[in-house]
């Protein structure tokens, strides 16, 4: 019944995508908390949450289970300057003198999952442009964020919740969407310049241990609010504007398993 429930207000499409995977899915039931497991390949359900569980927290793990059963291609295209040459390798003149042309190369790795794909994509000038604009929903900046390994003070950590509850309220989100907001804004920002925002999810030693477990939370999040066609999915794009094009790109790449 819990299943069936998440399909409801979902858009047919990433219906049909999510029962089939819970379907192909092997499942567990465990005592070790509501999880997917990488490494077996696993969807956990904790026996003793399952009544108290959230059809949302059923997509958000399969949403993990998608995303590490979805090859993707990276691919880079750039163009590099070579000296100009004929079909023998012989080198070709102008004027009198060799010259150089424009040539296009083309980089592809094949990558085991979404949040591989993203990790290759992900330039490290657009984490830092949208860790700023994440950390400034907050009020913090470089200059205050807490450092590394650091205790944030409790008023501190107030000050910021503050302006999280009135950010989300200007932005109208709803109860229920809340959740996956915070779980974006808290994942992304504390894996650069960590100070625990303590607004549930995961805690520093979960992101410290793989960088591209950041990519996979916020994929899970977005992929919730995406498949019921939340409004809320919008404000994900302004937490991390460049991390959200990929985060889309991810998503359709995972919908295309629709029968």
């Amino acid at each position: 019944d819990l299943i069936e429930t998440a399909f409801e207000g979902m858009e047919r499409r990433a219906a049909v995508v999510y029962r089939d995977a819970i379907e192909a899915a092997e499942k567990k039931v465990s005592k070790d908390g509501t999880a997917y497991n990488k490494d077996s390949n696993t969807i956990n359900f904790n026996v003793e949450e399952f009544e108290l569980m959230e059809s949302d927290t059923v997509i958000h793990e399969t949403t993990h289970y998608l995303d590490y059963n979805t090859p993707m291609t990276y691919e880079n295209r750039y163009t590099k300057k070579e000296w100009a040459r004929d079909e023998e390798g012989e080198l070709l003149l102008k004027d009198g003198k060799p010259y150089r042309v424009e040539v296009e190369e083309v980089f592809q790795y094949d990558t085991k999952s979404v949040t591989s794909w993203i990790s290759f994509g992900y330039e490290s000038e657009d984490r830092v442009s949208d860790w700023e604009k994440a950390a400034s929903i907050l009020g913090v900046t470089k200059g205050n964020a807490t450092p590394f390994g650091g205790i944030i003070t409790p008023e501190e950590l107030t000050s910021r919740s503050d302006n999280l509850h009135k950010w989300l309220r200007e932005k109208g989100v709803s109860e229920a969407d809340r959740p996956h907001i915070t779980d974006v804004l808290s994942s992304f920002v504390e894996e650069q310049y960590p100070f625990s925002l303590s607004m549930g999810g995961h805690d520093l030693d979960y992101w410290n241990k793989d960088v591209q477990r950041q990519y996979s939370e916020c994929l899970a999040a977005y992929s919730v609010l995406r498949s019921r066609n939340s409004d809320a999915v919008h404000c994900i794009e302004e937490i991390c504007p460049n991390l959200y094009k990929l985060l889309e790109k991810g998503y359709e790449e995972m919908m295309k398993r629709v029968r």
